[in-house]
């Protein structure tokens, strides 16, 4: 029935069934993530965006509850939850230049070596530029064609 539960950050919300809140809350619900908040709150919110109509359908038609979580609920899910996940995926591609900032050698910081030693500022930034614009344009690319995929079974086109 319509349960209220809590996950995360022990915020009531109201349940399409208790059983859902339970696995996605022992999916995503790990104090060591403090990093993931946002694509928490992305999941259980596309989650709860399937009807509760959906759930007691595949009830009907003799689905088990795991064939009703595969077959109706997480495509419809994931299809809601796609668009933020990917734009989430290409803030922390153009973020990774934030983990210079704690030891990890990547490529802004080898670029800041390199212009440590050679004194040419420019041409290196530019390069890290293009690089860091071709990292998004191929993955905004990808959504793009995912979102298109995703939206050829139903939806907005």
């Amino acid at each position: 029935a319509g349960a209220i539960a809590s996950i995360s950050f022990g915020i009531p919300v109201p349940a399409v069934d208790g059983n859902v809140l339970r696995v996605v809350s022992r999916l995503t619900d790990s104090r060591e993530d403090i990093a993931l908040p946002k694509t928490k709150r992305t999941i259980r919110a596309a989650l709860e965006s399937v009807p509760k109509g959906q759930l007691e359908a595949g009830y009907c038609v003799g689905m088990s509850y795991m064939q009703i979580m595969w077959h109706v609920v997480l495509p419809q899910a994931f299809r809601t939850a796609f668009p933020s996940l990917g734009n989430s995926l290409i803030s922390m591609v153009k973020d990774t230049s934030l983990a210079s900032n704690i030891t990890v050698v990547e490529m802004f910081m080898r670029t800041r070596q390199i212009i440590g030693r050679t004194y040419v500022y420019l041409p290196l930034y530019i390069e890290v530029a293009i690089v860091y614009l071709l990292f998004c344009s191929v993955i905004s690319w990808l959504q793009k064609l995912g979102e298109k995929k995703l939206n050829s079974y139903g939806g907005t086109k």
